[in-house]
């Protein structure tokens, strides 16, 4: 007897005749723990791991029909068919919409101080009484958030699926990079098994990021309330990470049965799965502050030419990309676009004719570089 369940949930049309789907896939008993929940595309151009998921759910199927499923998995395999449907003559648009021209995966809900407020006089001197509580009223706080146009609708119903999960990763991609992944500082402990088994080449970790982006405001209402309510015994937040899985155009079999697979092994070391997960494999990377990525921007219009690749190791003034401008005097057009840390080329842009600045590459660094004031961590 398998526990796979489906459903679809309609999203209110914004006009009349329309209608958009969400769907969500679960497995094992939904009271069971520990809960995973992993979605995919919120950024809806973002589609590799779509395809990661797909190959998943076929290995979960298997375990499934083998009674190997031992705590509660929740899938969204595309997680924003409303970027989906937005295009320009063709070309997908699915980071921002177009309703109000707000990244998808940003200003998601924040529900400390609501459920704070809630639970004031209701915690106790037992973490896992008051692990059941917090639970149980942010699931509350998530139903009764308003919905009043289709994105809000979207982001409150991944938000009803994941915000009572013990595990949340949200599977995303870059333009052209790296395997990487985000996750809070307070998470790295339970991260680092995550960042070695899934073979990221890169891990950043931040207190916030900025812009509370869908996995955040999973994990950081716990370190709120825990803040807020230090002479209470509150267990550990979430582990809650944004995983990239390269660029949109990485978008192949061999690499998404190899990542689903590691997947699998990695719901297997936590647990929810039965079985013999194997060795941990070697980590390929230690994590490094999200506050110490450069994001080198283009200082002009033109035409990019790049001159380093994804995974390369560069030097603070090494060149990383030059800069044409084709209305420039002959021979005098072409502009140096160097790096200013030490570090990996983790992403860089597919876009070969780029604006003023636009970010063009991505690289890794140790040191906390001074930001501008109200730029986030994570660009745009």
């Amino acid at each position: 007897m398998t526990t796979r369940t489906e459903k679809y949930i309609e999203i209110p049309a914004t006009a009349p005749g329309t209608s958009r789907i969400i769907k969500v896939v679960e497995y094992g008993d939904p009271q069971a723990r520990p809960k995973v929940y992993l979605q995919a595309a919120i950024h809806a151009d973002e589609v590799p791991g779509i395809l990661v998921l797909h190959y998943l759910q076929q290995l979960l199927d298997e375990a499934d029909a083998q009674g190997k499923i031992e705590g509660h998995v929740v899938l969204v395999p595309m997680a924003n068919p409303l970027g989906t449907d937005q295009r320009i003559f063709g070309n997908m648009i699915g980071r921002y919409s177009f309703s109000d021209g707000v990244n998808f995966n940003r200003g998601h809900a924040e529900l400390a101080d609501k459920v704070g407020d809630v639970i004031a006089d209701k915690l106790t001197d037992n973490a896992a009484a008051n692990t059941q509580l917090i639970r149980a009223a942010l699931t509350a706080a998530a139903h009764e958030l308003k919905a009043n146009d289709e994105v809000a609708f979207l982001k409150r119903t991944l938000m009803e699926h994941a915000i009572d999960a013990d595990i949340c990763l949200d599977l995303h991609c870059d333009s052209e990079a790296i395997l990487h992944m985000y996750t809070l500082d307070q998470s790295w402990d339970k991260a680092s098994d995550l960042n070695a088994q899934l073979g990221c080449e890169a891990a950043f970790l931040a207190d916030l990021s900025g812009g509370n982006p869908f996995d955040e405001s999973i994990s950081t209402p716990w370190i709120a309330l825990a803040k807020r309510f230090a002479d209470f015994p509150i267990e550990e937040p979430p582990l809650a990470a944004t995983i990239e899985y390269r660029g949109q155009a990485d978008v192949y079999s061999e690499l998404a049965i190899d990542d689903a697979q590691r997947l699998f092994a990695y719901l297997q070391r936590a647990n929810v799965i039965s079985g013999e997960p194997g060795e941990l494999p070697e980590a390929k990377c230690e994590a490094t502050p999200l506050a110490g990525v450069e994001h080198v921007r283009s200082p002009a219009a033109g035409v990019l030419v790049h001159h380093k690749q994804v995974g390369d190791q560069v030097t603070s003034g090494d060149v990383v990309a030059s800069l044409l401008d084709p209305y420039s005097p002959f021979g005098d057009g072409m502009q140096a676009i160097t790096t200013q840390v030490t570090g990996k080329v983790y992403s860089r842009t597919n876009v070969r004719m780029v604006g003023p600045g636009q970010v063009v590459f991505g690289v890794t660094g140790s040191e906390i570089i001074e930001r501008q004031l109200g730029e986030t961590l994570l660009g745009d």
